[in-house]
This record gives C-alpha cells, sequence and structure tokens, in this order.
C-alpha cells in the first residue's frame, strides 16, 4: 500500500513537472530592423533649395516585452521606422522629402514638446512614437548651384572632430 502510495505520489509529481515546464517559455517576439532613410529624411534643414508642401505625422507602436532587446535600441529601431513612414505619407502628397524630422511627446499638462532624436513612451507592454516632419519638393538646382553644393558637402566631410570622425557625412542619394 505504501509502494503504490509512493509511486503515485512521484508520478503525480513528475506530470506536474512536465506540465508546468511546458508553460515555462514566452514565445518569442521578433523585430524586424529598420534603416533610417539617408537622402530622403533631414533632420534638420537640406542645405539643398525646397519647396515646402505640409507637415506629415505619424504614429508606431510596438510590443515591448521583449527582453532581448534594450528599450533605447527598440525606441531607435522604430524611430527608423517612423522615418520610413513619414517618407511614404509625403511621397503620397507629391513631395520628394522629409525635412525637420523631430518626435513629439505630450507632457502631462496638455502640452507637447518636440525633439531631434528619438523619444518614447513605454507602458510597459507597447512602446510608442510619434513623428512628425514637413514634407518637400526640391526645388531645380542649376548645374553651378548643384557642383557648390556638393563641394561644400566634400569640405564639410572632411573636417574631423576630436575622435577622428567626420563631423557631416552627406546622404548618398541627395541628387
Amino acid at each position: 500500500m505504501k509502494k503504490e502510495i509512493i509511486l503515485g505520489t512521484f508520478s503525480t509529481i513528475i506530470l506536474l513537472a512536465l506540465g508546468l515546464s511546458g508553460c515555462s517559455s514566452l514565445p518569442t517576439i521578433k523585430v524586424t530592423k529598420h534603416k533610417f532613410p539617408k537622402g530622403f529624411v533631414f533632420i534638420g534643414e537640406p542645405k539643398r533649395p525646397y519647396e515646402a508642401k505640409g507637415w506629415v505625422k505619424t504614429k508606431v507602436t510596438w510590443n515591448s516585452l521583449n527582453p532581448d532587446y534594450e528599450e533605447s535600441d527598440l525606441c531607435k529601431n522604430y524611430w527608423n521606422k517612423a522615418a520610413m513612414d513619414l517618407v511614404k505619407r509625403a511621397k503620397e502628397n507629391g513631395a520628394d522629402a522629409v525635412i525637420d524630422m523631430r518626435s513629439v511627446v505630450f507632457l502631462i499638462d496638455g502640452k507637447q514638446q518636440t525633439y531631434p532624436t528619438p523619444e518614447c513612451t513605454d507602458d510597459g507592454a507597447e512602446g510608442e512614437l510619434l513623428a512628425q516632419g514637413i514634407a518637400v519638393k526640391w526645388k531645380p538646382e542649376s548645374p553651378l548651384e548643384k557642383s557648390e553644393r556638393k563641394n561644400k558637402e566634400r569640405q564639410e566631410t572632411s573636417k574631423k572632430d576630436e575622435l577622428g570622425e567626420p563631423i557631416f557625412k552627406p546622404s548618398e542619394t541627395d541628387e
């Protein structure tokens, strides 16, 4: 009788342990890496002449319950996605690029602030980034203006800061 109780208890413990171990892992959350659309989004104003078309805005949300990534890395990644979304919205309205990209933060008192850097909110389960920029259409440049702008960019690229890094890296597609 004691032997049956011990075997019954032992088998119950084994089944319970196997059942609990199956629930201990969380599903993995996939994070798509997004690249910043250089040449199509500018944080400040470009040196190239343009005509402003209007504001473009976007909201990006993501699952922030991912232990594989730091919150700041997720925020930077989704800043890049917001930049791509702004370009898409600008192009849908006939623009070529977005300038003066900013993240938007709403404060508790109802006011808002904008930043030229990724500023995200996270409620513990979902991250969010609000972004805005100005959609622009490039104005035609004369060959002389284009040559002068390119030369100026090359000079700025050759300048080095204390760390030996270029201060300004021109866009690859800034034509």
